[in-house]
């Protein structure tokens, strides 16, 4: 495989060239990643206490130390892939904007197998919009109900994602959803668990348990 471009910042103080890709998965990375120091240069340009420690750190920064940092970034549930002969991708995912990226990552990860989505969002969100942008990477669709005050039952948001969400298998809570995917899953295919931290919070506890049987 083709190694990852390399990469250069140039701000209002820092110049940093052949920066390595983040650990972090997917090309949105290289922009969050460009971001985080564009929000450290104007922390030090900002003043005050904060601002007097940011202008040190940006002061010591250098292509060594960021590269360091970027290797060893991690972050839970976002884009956050566990290895097997099926593949786990947990991402929260849980307003439309982070459901397009998610979409754009998966794109740019294809499998030799299906995609199975393992979704559960919560009642105040735009639920139809983050199906809009899953449903052409997605083969299939798991739907958890979720608890609490912003939960949702898994019926109810089948009905709001009609017909976007084509022959789901609902499920009364997120590790039902797992299991159920898990069933269905044959080597080669991925499973998507997104939509809210409170599904894939649940689904990172249900992996460990799973992970250590």
């Amino acid at each position: 495989a083709a190694e990852p471009p390399r990469w250069s910042y140039r701000g209002t103080r820092l110049r940093l060239a052949d920066l390595p890709p983040s650990a972090l998965a997917g090309s949105i990375q290289y922009r969050n990643a460009a971001t985080a120091l564009a929000a450290l240069e104007a922390l030090a340009a900002a003043g005050g206490d904060d601002g007097a420690a940011a202008q040190r750190l940006v002061a010591a920064l250098d292509e060594r130390m960021v590269a360091a940092a970027l290797g060893r970034v991690r972050l839970a549930g976002r884009f956050q892939i566990v290895p097997g002969p099926v593949e786990w991708i947990l991402d929260i995912a849980h307003n439309p904007p982070a459901a397009e990226v998610l979409a754009a990552q998966l794109a740019e990860r294809p499998c030799r197998g299906r995609t199975l989505g393992v979704v559960g969002i919560l009642v105040d969100k735009d639920a139809p919009a983050i199906a809009r942008a899953l449903a052409p990477v997605l083969d299939g669709w798991f739907l958890c109900g979720l608890e609490g005050p912003r939960g949702i039952s898994a019926a109810e948001l089948a009905r709001r994602l009609e017909p976007l969400a084509r022959r789901p298998i609902l499920a009364g809570s997120v590790r039902a959803g797992c299991e159920a995917a898990r069933a269905a899953a044959r080597p080669g295919d991925r499973v998507v668990v997104c939509g809210s931290v409170h599904t894939v919070g649940p689904a990172l506890e249900w992996l460990g348990v799973y992970s250590a049987a």
